[in-house]
């Protein structure tokens, strides 16, 4: 029997509201960009739906520039696991800046994939922020 194909489909991305973990409610968009404002606490990332996954595990990496942890050590890409917990799934991929600010400028990839297929893949451009920024 031929395995049945995993959809997805993106929703938004962009900038978001301020996203809690624990919740089971998503970030709401606030602008569609891939330019994103180096501002602390600034949400971005996108939201996919991904459609015949129930039971599969996603898998996410975020790309990041060099960023480098309190012992002064580059930190690694981040990598994840989530179960798809339903044949309609809405996933939110994103991360916030935080300080020092400067640091996080550069490309952010994002990608999500399942079984070894990759279901989506955007970059976000963080550049230093112009004094206006969204929040």
């Amino acid at each position: 029997m031929a395995r049945k194909r995993i959809e997805s489909r993106l929703r938004n991305y962009g900038i978001y509201t301020k996203w809690d973990r624990k919740s089971s409610d998503l970030p709401q968009i606030k602008e569609f960009t891939h330019t994103i404002p180096a501002v602390e606490n600034i949400e971005f990332g996108y939201i996919a739906n991904i459609r015949g996954g129930r039971g599969k595990l996603l898998e996410f990496t975020i790309e990041h520039p060099p960023i480098l942890d309190s012992e002064g050590k580059e930190l690694p890409v981040f990598e994840g696991t989530e179960q798809i917990s339903s044949n309609d799934y809405n996933f939110y991929l994103g991360d916030c800046v935080w300080q020092p600010v400067e640091e996080k400028c550069g490309t952010w990839t994002m990608t999500i994939s399942c079984c070894g297929e990759e279901l989506e893949r955007m970059s976000f451009q963080v550049v230093p922020a112009s004094g206006n920024a969204a929040e």
